[in-house]
């Protein structure tokens, strides 16, 4: 066994400029023509082996970046879930108030307006790195604050006395009845014999 190595040793050429032979060459003198099958067949084993520790870490890597997408996907679905449970809490809350007149309905109002904000404020940190969900957010906020200031003014108006709203809409003008039919069947008069 000590002249095999001695053997491999100078058939490697270690420093004597020699080529080192095929794996099959230098195997043979030391295990034979079947033990330089298996070494081989050993080898083989273990490159494949570590090749398919390799595949195995790349989809890990790949899957667990999926399943942080998915993880980013549910917060902003769940913000903007809360989101709108706010906004129709503020809506309920003024619903309340101008139906009974008791102010008590508007502390839920109070409340889900400032989480409104905080909700906003929320959403637009979690889609900071998506240009196509910022343009959405842009798009959306205008619509936000339109509910919001149509509540406000429903709160005002309530305030205010539904009497005198009742009073404004009396005051307008509205078609009679009768001119109202009158117009129409003039306009469906065409004249005429059609007999």
């Amino acid at each position: 066994m000590v002249a095999n190595t001695q053997t491999l040793a100078a058939r490697i050429g270690a420093g004597r400029g020699k080529e080192a032979r095929a794996w099959a060459d230098v195997l043979r003198p030391l295990f034979g023509v079947r033990g330089a099958l298996v070494a081989l067949s050993f080898i083989v084993s273990v490159l494949l082996l570590l090749s398919a520790g390799y595949a195995l870490e790349q989809q890990i890597a790949a899957l667990l970046d999926s399943t942080g997408q998915l993880v980013h996907s549910r917060d902003v679905e769940l913000q903007l879930s809360r989101l709108q449970t706010n906004l129709d809490q503020a809506e309920s809350a003024v619903r309340g108030y101008v139906i009974t007149g008791e102010r008590d309905y508007l502390l839920p109002f109070d409340s889900a307006r400032d989480k409104v904000a905080a909700d906003m404020t929320a959403i637009r940190q979690l889609v900071a790195d998506d240009p196509r969900q910022q343009a959405e957010l842009r798009a959306l906020a205008p619509l936000i604050g339109e509910k919001l200031r149509l509540l406000q003014l429903g709160i005002q108006i309530r305030a205010a006395g539904l009497d005198a709203v009742i009073a404004a809409w009396e005051k307008k003008p509205r078609p009679r009845r009768a001119s109202y039919r009158a117009s129409r069947e003039a306009h469906f008069d065409f004249g005429g014999d059609y007999a």
